[in-house]
């Protein structure tokens, strides 16, 4: 179970924070060189009666779009422990590696109680979801279309009196909960419309036993999120979208967001084993694109369980507003997959949107363990009106800037201060696979602008002094064209045939090594816009 977990993971242990691992399986032990067992995933057979988990150094440098760390030591192995090996349950038998059975996480690891494995995952969220955010699955605008461009992330708590009952109802269903990696490499659309029948019936015995559990004296209100226990600051994540990639973290980052998820166990386990374990970037398309599909099942129930927490004539106009220019059957699956259980909260809202209402009494919750460190307060003093300024900017003039810009500030002192300008991209809805500029709203275009380095793909670099950035907010605020955005570049930016490019490029991963932690890694280039 937890190789299955980590094996995309930059693992680096207490002390030895500048040398990270990969786990693998090996046909060889310890104290033998590795023998490297390759499958295309990891729940692949090792045909092998006994393969052992390695640790193998990585000795190329980190690459920020692939960089995934995962911290090991004493006290991580004491929290295994107490999770995995501590606990009174029994297994009667190791899974097998056929593939219908093995990519199915449900059955093969039912006998480790459901909570257990939610603990497991909560405890370090922010990395799986880098899993399908930094994973091969995320590759190309297709991929990334089924998400919003800009949403906060959120979870229940592990330790709600009806979690053990759900584990033991997913259990009974937990044919239901099949995944496409069943049919290896070569899924097909037949299978995808078998998948939508099979969700369709969880989901009705789901949101029946939600009904049930909060009939029964659990209420929906905000206590129901998890809090990260007073300490763990993955509880509350925020993830962006840059068109064609994707960057998640810690805190609620930006301006009120158009959609929230709340995840809880059979949701966050599914994103794992559908974008992460199972997904085969060598797979046929129908493998690729009956992956991609069933992601909208998955988006569907988390902004469902957002919507949960809200007045029923709410959900319904939410909703709408989510899925605008979805029409017919279609619209009619939203709908339904988005209707949930028909169990009114128990909160008292006072005004006519709630969600408003919901977003702050979330952020009141989490902000005891809510991260900062993108949040315009740690911007320099000098910085923050102009950069609120250029923060709450939005239409259609917002439309003119690239995905990501990074902005280098420098003072009369010669320090400097980084700054990412994000644009959030507005779209009618996010049920479509193609035709990405049909459904955009330009209009509604906003900037998300936050302290350090949001991204690992900057289209755009900035470099100005202190002085200058009164005229580039305000050179910001006049675009109305491709040619007033080449105008601000060419005064502004720092292009890439520019004689100063390697030296900025290069002072810029400095600092951004030295600001990073271990979860440095080399930015990529490669997207920069112009010349």
């Amino acid at each position: 179970y937890l190789f299955e977990h980590l094996f995309l993971a930059s693992i680096h242990f207490e002390g030895a924070d500048e040398a990270f691992f990969r786990l693998v399986r090996s046909h060889t032990p310890p104290g033998s060189p590795v023998s490297e067992i390759a499958t295309r995933r990891p729940f692949g057979d090792p045909k092998t009666t006994r393969p052992y988990y390695r640790f193998v150094l990585r000795d190329e440098r980190p690459l920020d779009k692939t960089h995934m760390p995962y911290a090991l030591g004493p006290e991580r192995l004491s929290r295994f422990r107490g999770w995995f090996w501590d606990p009174s349950y029994e297994v009667t038998e190791l899974p097998g590696y056929d593939s219908e059975d093995a990519s199915n996480p449900f059955k093969v690891f039912a006998a480790i109680p459901q909570q257990v494995r939610y603990r497991f995952l909560l405890e370090e969220a922010q990395f799986f979801m880098m899993g399908f955010i930094k994973g091969p699955v995320c590759r190309g605008q297709a991929a990334l279309n089924v998400i919003r461009d800009r949403f906060w992330v959120t979870f229940l708590r592990p330790d709600t009196p009806w979690i053990q009952e759900e584990g033991q109802a997913l259990s009974q269903v937990s044919d239901d909960l099949a995944l496409p990696a069943e049919h290896g490499s070569d899924a097909s659309l037949t299978d995808w419309l078998g998948y939508s029948s099979r969700h369709s019936d969880y989901m009705k015995q789901r949101w029946a036993f939600f009904r049930r559990a909060t009939k029964d004296g659990q209420q929906v209100t905000p206590e129901l999120i998890w809090d990260g226990d007073g300490n763990n600051q993955n509880a509350a994540l925020t993830v962006f979208r840059h068109f064609d990639s994707a960057t998640v973290v810690k805190g609620l980052v930006g301006g009120r967001p158009r959609s929230t998820w709340v995840l809880g166990y059979p949701i966050l386990e599914r994103i794992h084993y559908l974008l992460v374990a199972g997904f085969d970037v060598f797979g046929s398309a129908g493998h690729q694109l009956a992956t991609r599909l069933y992601m909208d099942f998955l988006r569907l129930e988390a902004e469902s369980l957002f919507l949960s927490f809200l007045p029923p004539g709410r959900r319904v106009e939410l909703g709408d507003y989510w899925y605008r220019g979805v029409t017919g059957s279609e619209k009619r699956a939203v709908a339904m997959a988005l209707q949930g259980a028909d169990v009114p909260p128990g909160i008292q809202y006072r005004t006519r949107t709630p969600e408003r209402e919901l977003l702050q009494l979330i952020q009141q919750r989490l902000e005891p363990v809510r991260a900062h460190d993108f949040e315009l307060s740690r911007a320099a003093v000098e910085d923050r009106a102009l950069l609120q300024s250029l923060d709450d900017q939005w239409g259609s003039h917002v439309a003119e800037l690239p995905e990501t810009s990074f902005l280098m500030v420098t003072g009369a002192d010669g320090k400097r201060w980084h700054y990412s300008i994000l644009r959030d991209s507005a779209h009618a809805n996010v049920a479509t696979l193609f035709d990405d500029d049909d459904i955009r709203k330009r209009e509604e275009d906003e900037l998300t602008v936050a302290p350090g380095f949001l991204g690992a793909y900057p289209n755009a670099l900035f470099a100005i002094g202190r002085n200058d950035l009164p005229g580039f907010v305000a050179a910001v605020a006049k675009l109305r064209s491709p040619d007033d955005y080449r105008a601000l570049r060419q005064r502004y930016g720092v292009l890439r045939s520019s004689p100063r490019f390697w030296a900025h490029a290069d002072q810029l991963q400095a600092d951004r090594d030295r600001l990073g932690g271990e979860a440095r890694g080399l930015l990529d280039f490669n997207r920069l816009g112009g010349l």
